[in-house]
């Protein structure tokens, strides 16, 4: 890619699923950062697709239910943009989904889509060299084709974050069978219409093991030297994999990386790697993993993710009367305050509001699911969005 894109880029939009916290998806954001220079990301985090993953299942604990581990997972995700300096807002697919299938329009786009992907076409994407193609369930392909859609409107769709649609899609590469087919649906549907321009995550070598876990910020060193050696045991180690594998650990281990005892720059590692010798190789890739996530930790364990909050998006009535309407100016001031540092006595003092007022306003905008059940209580909606096009009236007592 040359520099001068890089340079010009400002917004992008993304999707993760961190089903564990592998490399692959703290590398993403590297990409986003070093070379592709964004400005501003857009993460959808497939939520969705986590839940449907066994493999996520296998690494709770019994104190631990999923939504609180995937709570986790995008917190470390969250820790590494603020690290590296990206600005980001984050949405979920399954809110997104339901935002993109209220509205008839965008419902008809997804529908022409799927009708017109053919088995031809999917066959395709057995000749990218990414995770194995034939693991791919329908509900996912569902979620590919739904991304993009969400992306392409995103304006639209979530007005609370975003006043403009996205000037690039950062996707794998595997997303190259469905976009020539998306792109011409949605060019006959709006006859013109500036799509975000496609970028692919390339060069980047995905481990996997037997059970398909790729390496995890999780795993301890045993742990990590097993899957490359089941990696291995399957095909034969290339350079080129070697070589674009360590690029990968580069903006961490920068010129520390382990050669036994020693510390060298990738350039002089590289000539001491044998591709012949698979149990030598697989010891020093792993040593390099681990050396790679225990200085991410160090530096994750300084930064602090922001407190999950969303927007509660309007579509009926029953939303409008119970959110909307039971606001009022002195509602809306307490609100402005529970940023879960102050107590009601410092709400009332900051707001310039008698204690005996604010009180029981709280106690109602607890009750209403605005705020938690906290001494300090913290925002759990920052924005109202009402879906005029879509919301659901009762129009029986109009007079």
């Amino acid at each position: 890619m040359e520099d001068k894109r890089g340079v010009e880029m400002n917004t992008v939009y993304t999707n993760i699923s961190p089903v564990t916290n592998a490399y692959t998806n703290f590398n993403h954001f590297f990409y986003l950062k070093n070379v592709l220079n964004a400005k501003k990301v857009y993460v959808c985090v497939w939520d969705s697709f986590v839940y449907e993953d066994p493999r996520f299942y296998q690494g709770l604990d019994s104190k631990t239910d999923k939504f609180q581990k995937l709570t986790e997972n995008v917190a470390l995700l969250e820790k590494l943009m603020k690290h590296i300096g990206l600005s980001y807002k984050i949405i979920y697919l399954s809110e997104a989904w339901e935002r993109l299938f209220k509205k008839t329009q965008y419902s008809q786009i997804f529908q022409k889509v799927m009708s017109r992907l053919t088995i031809e076409d999917l066959k395709k994407g057995f000749l990218i060299p990414y995770i194995p193609y034939n693991d791919i369930s329908l509900s996912k392909l569902n979620y590919i084709v739904a991304d993009y859609l969400i992306a392409v409107h995103l304006h639209d769709l979530f007005p609370e974050i975003s006043d403009q649609n996205p000037k690039y899609y950062l996707s794998s590469e595997r997303f190259k069978v469905f976009n020539d087919c998306i792109s011409t649906v949605l060019k006959a549907h709006y006859g013109s219409v500036n799509l975000p321009e496609l970028v692919l995550v390339k060069n980047v070598p995905v481990i996997l093991d037997s059970r398909g876990f790729i390496p995890s910020i999780e795993m301890p060193l045993h742990e990590l030297k097993r899957v490359f050696s089941e990696h291995y045991s399957k095909k034969e180690p290339e350079e080129k994999e070697i070589d674009d594998f360590l690029n990968v650990l580069q903006p961490i281990l920068s010129d520390n990386f382990l050669l036994g005892q020693q510390k060298l720059p990738v350039s002089k590692l590289f000539k001491h790697i044998n591709t012949d010798d698979k149990d030598k190789l697989c010891e020093i890739l792993a040593e390099n993993l681990h050396e790679y996530f225990s200085k991410l930790k160090d530096v994750l364990s300084t930064k602090e993710a922001d407190k999950p909050s969303k927007a509660k998006y309007i579509t009926n009535e029953k939303d409008f009367g119970q959110l909307l309407k039971t606001l009022n100016p002195l509602k809306i001031r307490i609100l402005q305050e529970c940023n879960g540092l102050n107590s009601s006595f410092d709400i009332a003092r900051k707001a310039g509001l008698n204690k005996n007022t604010v009180s029981p306003y709280i106690t109602q905008l607890r009750n209403l699911g605005f705020i938690t059940n906290d001494r300090r209580p913290r925002r759990l909606i920052n924005s109202l969005v009402i879906d005029l096009e879509g919301i659901e009236i009762n129009n029986g007592g109009a007079g």
